[in-house]
């Protein structure tokens, strides 16, 4: 690999590794209503905060990942598109009125934190930080 990519790919893992920072904040703030069964006053804004993130962060990754040909692309690629179109889904709900979190949408912060995050995206990480390093 070129020195310009592994420049792009050292990047690349640090805006990820960034952006997973804040899509954590953001778990964290909606998980904490749905422990405590109660609404939060901004669960909205906070849905719509990381129905927009992780657009822009799973983009970001395909990107990475196709550059520096990622051998489980398909499959990772496959999980974003699964992830979002569930998280998207609880968010146009509540768009239409819904203002709790539903089982359904805890379950999924919980996956794409404990799973995603920690097991596909680490895999990832790993093998673009031997590409970089």
């Amino acid at each position: 690999m070129s020195s310009d990519i592994n420049d792009l790919a050292g990047q690349a893992q640090q805006k990820i590794n960034a952006q997973h920072e804040e899509i954590k904040r953001i778990l964290a703030d909606i998980l904490e209503c749905a422990k405590n069964n109660r609404p939060l006053l901004n669960l909205y804004d906070n849905v719509r905060d990381l129905v927009n993130l992780l657009n822009i962060h799973f983009a970001d990754e395909n990107a990475i990942m196709v550059m520096c040909k990622y051998p489980h692309l398909a499959k990772h690629m496959l999980e974003h598109k699964k992830i979002f179109e569930e998280i998207n889904g609880q968010f146009q709900a509540l768009k239409k009125g819904d203002k709790t979190v539903s089982p359904l949408l805890a379950e999924y912060l919980i996956y794409l934190d404990d799973n995603h995050i920690a097991g596909a995206d680490r895999d990832m990480l790993a093998y673009i930080s031997g590409l970089s390093g």
